[in-house]
């Protein structure tokens, strides 16, 4: 093959991969309401438009693609026509960053609802973790009115060892949530009309969160863990202490 040919061909596969890069960047920071909504219309629906995303810190920090939303009776959330709104489509993080930071968006009736289930890509993307919430309340809850849109910030949900393994029994886990502003800005995913309605309204975590001392001892076994290097990511509970 001539040297022309192969340098053709390696600048259109650079090309397509930058490309790739790019698009899934940008689908990291996509509305999934309609970018024809505007104020008027959302303000004549009746509806409200939530905006937040999600992460899991277990051993490693995973981006989520979706959080499921229930109604404080464990109905499944609507719009005011009726639209059934089961999640929040968050996305998969980039290939560049598989724990980058990603937003979804929803437009949903007015009410108060709880988060019960976040969807999340593992970091070798080998599947998907489902985390289910036992207490009933959620991992957290929120409330929003008629014609708002709101900022409900990041959900970072923790594995912590509930209890060390024995020879009698296996290790047992529970998760913990806490809720942090986004490090992105919000509006950047929303069009202008709806972004400059845009309000700052963090979801309120079910249970008492864990104090520092716990989460920098949860951190210290995180970067503990085989694979896991100061050159990673930090896991959440390692920003969150601060370390």
């Amino acid at each position: 093959m001539a040297s022309g040919e192969r340098s053709r061909r390696w600048i259109a596969s650079a090309a397509a991969g930058i490309a790739l890069a790019l698009a899934t960047v940008l689908a990291a920071c996509t509305s999934h309401v309609s970018d024809d909504l505007n104020m008027d219309a959302l303000t004549q629906s009746g509806d409200a438009v939530i905006l937040m995303t999600a992460v899991i810190d277990r051993n490693q920090e995973m981006s989520c693609k979706s959080v499921a939303l229930r109604t404080l009776d464990n109905q499944m959330p609507r719009s005011v026509s009726g639209k059934k709104v089961s999640d929040v489509k968050l996305g998969t993080g980039t290939i560049l960053d598989p724990g980058a930071e990603v937003t979804g968006s929803v437009q949903i009736a007015p009410g108060t609802y709880k988060v019960v289930e976040a969807s999340c890509s593992r970091p070798d993307k080998s599947g998907t973790l489902n985390v289910v919430s036992v207490d009933p309340k959620g991992f957290a809850t929120f409330s929003v009115a008629a014609g708002e849109v709101v900022n409900l910030g990041k959900l970072i949900i923790i594995e912590v060892i509930a209890n060390q393994p024995s020879f009698m029994q296996p290790a047992r886990y529970v998760y913990v949530s806490h809720v942090t502003e986004l490090k992105s800005d919000p509006r950047s995913s929303l069009n202008k009309d709806l972004a400059a309605r845009l309000v700052d309204r963090p979801m309120t975590i079910s249970h008492p969160p864990l104090p520092q001392a716990e989460l920098a001892r949860i951190c210290r076994l995180r970067r503990e863990v085989k694979g896991i290097s100061l050159a990673t990511r930090s896991p959440a509970a390692c920003t969150l202490a601060g370390l």
